[in-house]
């Protein structure tokens, strides 16, 4: 991280992560519609909103996922297919993949990849690759947004115990990316 002030130019060593929410509109209740919650804000309003967040910026956060409203009896019966203790387990393996995979390497986890070694190692299959071709045409991703999906399915693919990313793996990390489909929609439609 690099402070510039008036007198002198600090950089520090900074590894951090972040996480952010947002609502789908300024009024919150676009795409969640009720009886009793209507969304009032024009397609306009929407577009604006949203771009408050850069492109740029936004390619720079992997994960962009919608959590819809639960209902009442959701919340209700609140039920947990994987428990917090077997998703730590789940998470420790795939951490356990990632150190024999890159041991001596000097790098620890799939998303300090980059430039040779991550096309090295995110081989696809022909139909994985023929998946990111189409969803990179369609959506219009950029660069950035094309490697953080490879990274991101290597890590699905790590979570599922697959020594290879598979379609499937690749489709999730593609679905992990929501704002961008969003925000390519909305050019389209305007």
């Amino acid at each position: 991280m690099t402070i510039a002030r008036a007198r002198a130019v600090y950089t520090f060593p900074s590894r951090f992560i972040l996480a952010a929410a947002m609502n789908p509109c300024p009024c919150g209740f676009y795409g969640a519609e009720t009886e009793t919650n209507a969304c009032l804000c024009s397609p306009a309003k929407i577009v604006h909103y949203r771009s408050k967040i850069s492109g740029p910026l936004l390619d720079r956060i992997d994960l962009h996922v919608e959590v819809p409203k639960p209902s009442y009896l959701q919340l209700k019966e609140q039920t947990n297919h994987l428990s917090s203790q077997n998703m730590l387990a789940q998470v420790m393996l795939a951490h356990h993949r990632q150190q024999l995979r890159y041991a001596g390497s000097g790098i620890q986890h799939n998303n300090e990849l980059s430039g040779k070694s991550m096309r090295h190692i995110c081989r696809l299959t022909p139909e994985g690759d023929q998946l990111l071709h189409a969803s990179f045409e369609a959506l219009g991703l950029s660069a950035r947004a094309h490697d953080r999906i490879l990274r991101l399915a290597l890590t699905i693919a790590d979570l599922e115990a697959s020594d290879q990313i598979l379609p499937q793996h690749l489709a999730e990390a593609i679905q992990y990316r929501n704002l961008d489909k969003k925000q390519r929609i909305e050019e389209i439609e305007m």
